[in-house]
């Protein structure tokens, strides 16, 4: 159960990522060329037309409580701008509380938009998603050229005890090493050992900045989860895709 649920939090945050690089402009082309790409994935992960259905009415209905807690929130934000002035502590107060509620309120939107998902995607169509964003997310590490494939076996290589990879060196260099004295060669290996060392530590520090920037990624692809899903463009292909007049 909890495997299907981290799948279908999955589908939001796919079904954004493959989003996240298109600008939404309010030129007709840019809209249009946005949403023939949400076409795209709505074909490749096999929706259907009753799934699109579902989905819209469901995102449309929390779209409708959404906006209504936003106009809400401005309310009291102009309230509490007021009362900061005038620097009433009681409505200070209790303005805060009505926000804090406000903002479980919208996090029970935001569950309830995850479970529209859970009961109408299949976990097929799911692990189709989870795929594109990979995919997606492997296109931007490209771009700033990073390989995570190579960046793990360099790793795994300098893990290895320096001495052995010594043996492992072009023989033009193997030779060079055994013809030096004793005292040579122990300062050689000593002087490799130092330099795998400080390479595995790159290696090391390149992956960890990898981890984080793909953390960054998880987030700001969360962050674009209302704005992208809740938008016209989006909303408007969904209907259009299920065929709702």
């Amino acid at each position: 159960m909890k495997k299907t649920l981290i799948l279908f939090v999955v589908v939001l945050l796919s079904l954004t990522a493959v989003m996240a690089t298109e600008k939404v402009s309010k030129t007709e082309t840019a809209t249009l060329g946005l949403s023939v790409r949400i076409l795209e994935v709505f074909r490749a992960i096999d929706l259907t037309k009753e799934q699109a259905a579902t989905l819209y009415e469901g995102l449309m209905d929390a779209k409708a409580k959404m906006d209504e807690m936003i106009g809400e929130k401005t309310e009291l934000l102009e309230k509490l701008r007021e009362a900061l002035i005038n620097d009433n502590e009681e409505q200070i107060k209790r303005i805060h509380e009505a926000l804090n509620k406000r903002a479980e309120a919208f996090g029970e939107i935001q569950k309830s938009v995850i479970t529209l998902f859970k009961e109408n995607i299949t976990l097929a169509q799911a692990e189709k998603l989870k795929n594109i964003i990979q995919r997606n997310i492997a296109g931007r590490f490209q771009k700033l050229d990073i390989n995570p494939e190579v960046l793990r076996e360099r790793v795994e290589q300098f893990k290895e005890n320096p001495r052995e990879l010594a043996e492992k060196l072009p023989e033009p260099m193997k030779e060079k090493l055994m013809n030096m004295t004793p005292e040579e060669k122990e300062r050689a290996l000593k002087e490799f050992e130092a330099r795998a060392k400080g390479a595995m530590e790159n290696m090391k520090q390149k992956s960890v900045e990898m981890k984080k920037k793909a953390t960054i990624m998880k987030k700001e692809i969360g962050k674009k989860i209302g704005r992208l899903i809740f938008s016209p463009v989006f909303l408007d292909t969904l209907k259009d895709y299920a065929g709702i007049e």
